[in-house]
Parts: structure tokens; C-alpha cells; sequence
């Protein structure tokens, strides 16, 4: 296993990905599929997108957020190539049910190219095994996909000696509760597949106590049917106190060489759903050289099951213990990979130095009590959204149609670039946005953490 030094001296490679790619924004979880919103947020198009790469879409991008971005920030766009959308509920399965599109991708895998999904389930194996060789960074797909389950992950770690929370997985009512009586306090049960924490139905949170008082195997299946898929088998995990939430970032080439991406615990979230971040981090004092270390023994095991492509491991630190624990791998770009390349590519284009950036999604129906278009927002931010030593960017083309809604993100660079600039970047634009539509509630903007 040749690791690069660059993982060593935490490095950041280079933003977009290593090959020319074929982008295909997959839904982010099993409640989403079929979600035509959802659908048309074009996280990797937009946000890691190279002009040698290929963006397929099944609905139009909005023509004035392209605009905005090619003309106001500047930045490379990959080629964009609409296919007819068939009502299939994804991108994916749209793909399949079109011969002459599937031979299109015939001739540019041949050519090179790679795939990479937003999301690694069913329909996107059923899609990469169409092809005579491997479309996907993964080396061994069959590993890449069952890594991305919570019970693939937990059997990755028990082999590889990575921690994680005391748990079990667990294939019928008999097998849970005595993972819960072994756990003997506050719990999750998280669902096999998907990602987004109880908002979209990856995961759910159950006090002991009231497991405890209540009819344990009815109430088991009733919070088990909150998660989507709802299919065993599950994993019971244990949940941990006091901890601080963050991620992993590795892409790892199959010649061997990998990247850790330094956007590590410098992320805001609730209840497990992701909702903006900060870089760069404040890490916790002695977290680093500990984290290095794992993260060069976990590079080194993924490479060992031929698991290369990109991971986005959430993991939970306890400063007083010092312990990480990891807790899933999102076998696909995370979160806050997108607003890092998304801010590098507005730092580059724009001969931005030493960028440091705030996001957090911003609930912008409360605000202004209906769906807003984004033409409405660049209106009203004006100036605000051109790139200079401090300003906001706006990083989906379409608002999501669940909860926290339009990702915006406070930049702040130069000589005089600082994480408190963007914080007060963000915190400018919200206001004006706030006043604008005269709300008067309060919108709460996460502080960093000392």
C-alpha cells in the first residue's frame, strides 16, 4: 500500500476529481427518491464540477443560477447534458430506461471516463454492472457498497480494529433487545441504508428509560417504522455524551496514493442531520496527531478491501476522554466536500488567498412565509454576492423542499481573511434577507466552538 506523504501532512488535493468524470446527482437517501426537488439540486455538478467533466440532469438547471455562477463568481462549469426525464423517481433509474443515453456512457467509460453518484445504492450497482469494466472509482464495487451500509461499516471496523460505539447488528426483535439490554442505556437504532440522521429517516433516537417502561417488542417496531427503508436488519448503536460531531474526508486512487480532505469536525448538526459547517477547523487540542493516525489505518484497510473512491466517515470526538468514534461511511462526496470545493473554485477563479468560510442552511421559506426562486434572493443580496475579501455565495440552484432550505455561505480572504469575517459575511446577508421580508422571529446561527 504506497500512502501518499500527502496524507502525512494533511495536504488538500486538488478540488473536482483526479479523472475526467461522469457526474450523476443520485438521491442523498432512500425518503428522498422520488422527490422532484430533490432532484434538481445539482450538488456535484455546481459544486465539484471541472470543464472536462460531464453533469447529467434530468431537469434543467435553473439559467440564472448559471449565470450567477459563470458571470458573478467565475467558476468552471462541467459540460451539462440534459436526458429526457421518464418519472422513474431518480436520475439513476431515468439512465437505465434509456438505451441510447446507456450507450453514450458505453463510449465515455471506454474513453476514461469515471462515474461518481451522489448517493451508492441499488439502482446506481444496477447501473455500474451495465458496463464491461468497472465505471467507478470503487476497485471492488461489491466492498464499496457494503461499506456503505451501517452494518457493512460496523463489520469493516470490528475487522480493522477502527472504533466505534458499543452495538450490534441485529436481524429480528430477539437480537435488539439484547443488544439493548447489553448497551444498558440511551440508544439509536439506525436504518441499513441511507444517510440525513432522523430527518430523513436514517436513524432514531429512544431514551432506555422509557425502552425500559415500555412494551418493549411493540414499541421497537413502532420506532423501527420510522426509518426508511424499514427492512431489517438494523443497527443498534449506543449513544455517547458530550461528544463533538464531525467527519472523515478520504479519497483514495487506485493506484494507492490518498487524499484526507481537512474539512474534519468543523460541522454543524442535529440529530445527526447535517446542516452547515465552518473551515478552517478549531480542533480540539490533541485532536489531530490522533486522528492522523487513524486516519492513515483506516486509508490502509479500505485500500486492503479495495475500497478506493471517496468515503465520508462521520465520526464523534469526547475532548475530555479524547476518544473518536466512527459511527457510518458515506460511500460518496459529503456535505461539506461540496462547500469546500465549491468555496476553493470561487478562491481560485477569483485569486482569493487563505479562504475561509461559514455555511449553514438557512430557512428561507421562514423568513419569508413562502418558497422563494433564487433570482429573488440574488435581488435582494445584491452586491453581498460578489466575490471580494468578504461576501456570500449561494451553493443549490433550487431551494430543497424539506426544512433548511437555501445554502448560503459567508467567505472571507486576503490578507484580512478570517473565520470570524465569514461568520459576519453570513450573518450581514441574513440580516438583510430578514429585513427584507420584515420577519421578526429569531433565526439561531450556530457560534464555532472554542
Amino acid at each position: 500500500m504506497n500512502i501518499s506523504e500527502k496524507i502525512q501532512s494533511g495536504e488538500k488535493r486538488p478540488y473536482g476529481f483526479p479523472k475526467p468524470t461522469l457526474l450523476i446527482d443520485s438521491q442523498s437517501a432512500p425518503k428522498l427518491i422520488g422527490d422532484d426537488i430533490e432532484q434538481q439540486y445539482y450538488r456535484l455538478a455546481v459544486a465539484m464540477g471541472l470543464p472536462n467533466d460531464i453533469a447529467l440532469v434530468n431537469y434543467p438547471i435553473n439559467q440564472g443560477y448559471l449565470d450567477y455562477t459563470q458571470k458573478t463568481l467565475g467558476i468552471p462549469l462541467p459540460q451539462i447534458i440534459p436526458i429526457e426525464n421518464k418519472g422513474k423517481g431518480t436520475i439513476t433509474r431515468d439512465i437505465l430506461d434509456q438505451p441510447e443515453v446507456m450507450a453514450q456512457l458505453q463510449d465515455l467509460v471506454g474513453q476514461g471516463y469515471k462515474m461518481q453518484f451522489f448517493n451508492f445504492l441499488e439502482y446506481e450497482v444496477t447501473l455500474a454492472q451495465q458496463f464491461n469494466e468497472n465505471p467507478t472509482y470503487a476497485t471492488n464495487l461489491g466492498e464499496y457498497l457494503k461499506l456503505g451500509t451501517k452494518t457493512g461499516f460496523r463489520e469493516f471496523c470490528i475487522k480493522h480494529g477502527v472504533p466505534m460505539p458499543q452495538g450490534a447488528v441485529c436481524n429480528n426483535i430477539a437480537e435488539m433487545e439484547q443488544a439493548i439490554t447489553e448497551i444498558g442505556s440511551d440508544f439509536f437504532i439506525k436504518s441499513d441504508e441511507g444517510t440525513g440522521g432522523a430527518e430523513l429517516g436514517s436513524n432514531v433516537d429512544i431514551a432506555y428509560e422509557q425502552y425500559i417502561a415500555s412494551d418493549k417488542p411493540n414499541y421497537l417496531k413502532e420506532k423501527m417504522a420510522q426509518l426508511v427503508p424499514a427492512e431489517w436488519p438494523f443497527d443498534v448503536q449506543k449513544k455517547l455524551e458530550n461528544v463533538m460531531e464531525g467527519s472523515l474526508h478520504i479519497f483514495l486512487n487506485d493506484d494507492g496514493t490518498a487524499f484526507i480532505d481537512p474539512v474534519v469536525f468543523g460541522q454543524f448538526a442535529h440529530e445527526g442531520s447535517y446542516k452547515g459547517g465552518h473551515f478552517p477547523n478549531r480542533l480540539p487540542h490533541g485532536f489531530n496527531g490522533k486522528m492522523m493516525q487513524i486516519a492513515q489505518k483506516i486509508t490502509g484497510a479500505l485500500a486492503e478491501e479495495g475500497a478506493t473512491g471517496m468515503h465520508c466517515m462521520d465520526c464523534l470526538f469526547n475532548p475530555k476522554t479524547q476518544e473518536i468514534s466512527f459511527i457510518e461511511d458515506n460511500t460518496r462526496p459529503g456535505a461539506l466536500d461540496f462547500i469546500h470545493h465549491f468555496v476553493l473554485k470561487i478562491a481560485d477563479a477569483n485569486k482569493l488567498k487563505n479562504p475561509h468560510w461559514y455555511h449553514y442552511m438557512l430557512p428561507i421559506k421562514e423568513i419569508a412565509g413562502r418558497a422563494v426562486p433564487f433570482e429573488e434572493v440574488q435581488s435582494i443580496l445584491g452586491d453581498q454576492l460578489v466575490p471580494g475579501d468578504s461576501f456570500v455565495a449561494i451553493s443549490n440552484p433550487n431551494v430543497l423542499s424539506f426544512g433548511y432550505d437555501l445554502h448560503l455561505t459567508g467567505i472571507s480572504g486576503g490578507e484580512n481573511g478570517s473565520s470570524d469575517g465569514a461568520l459576519i459575511a453570513y450573518q450581514n446577508a441574513v440580516e438583510k434577507l430578514k429585513n427584507h421580508f420584515g420577519y421578526l422571529g429569531n433565526i439561531p446561527i450556530p457560534q464555532y466552538e472554542a
